[in-house]
């Protein structure tokens, strides 16, 4: 991908998260440093059309048996399109709504990390990374 396109993508990117990072309050509420936590010790339930995109992506990091980078460049860009359709469709609000954007802001950046991996390496590390990442999704989030 170009230069270009890239920047262009992490525009949209920016400004989905911008319309879609304000509470019902009003206040800014996302940290990605800060923890999750449970909801009232039990898992945050995200809209059926959200987990769905979740659950897509983690099937697709679960099932992928590639090593070379061009197999890695092609499920990068995979999740990068369903990263976009995750973003362009965020409907959630509330504490749910945080919670989960203290995942996702960090998983955003593993992902886009992978798609600019320049070798096996890289991918694999970031790969391993990206899996590693669900474990936080099942934990917190049904």
């Amino acid at each position: 991908m170009s230069s270009i396109s890239n920047f262009i993508l992490t525009l949209f990117i920016a400004v989905i998260f911008a319309s879609c990072q304000t509470s019902t309050s009003g206040e800014q509420s996302h940290d990605e440093n800060s923890a999750i936590v449970l909801n009232q010790g039990k898992k945050w339930v995200v809209v059926p059309e959200m987990m769905h995109i979740i659950r897509s992506m983690e099937s697709d990091i679960n099932s992928f048996s590639g090593s070379s980078l061009e197999e890695h460049g092609a499920l990068g860009t995979k999740l990068q399109d369903n990263l976009n359709t995750l973003t362009s469709n965020c409907t959630m609000k509330g504490q749910g709504h945080d919670e989960l954007h203290k995942w996702l802001l960090p998983f955003l950046d593993y992902v886009k990390e992978y798609t600019k991996s320049k070798n096996t390496a890289e991918a694999t590390r970031s790969y391993t990374q990206i899996k590693t990442s669900y474990d936080t999704v099942n934990r917190y989030f049904e």
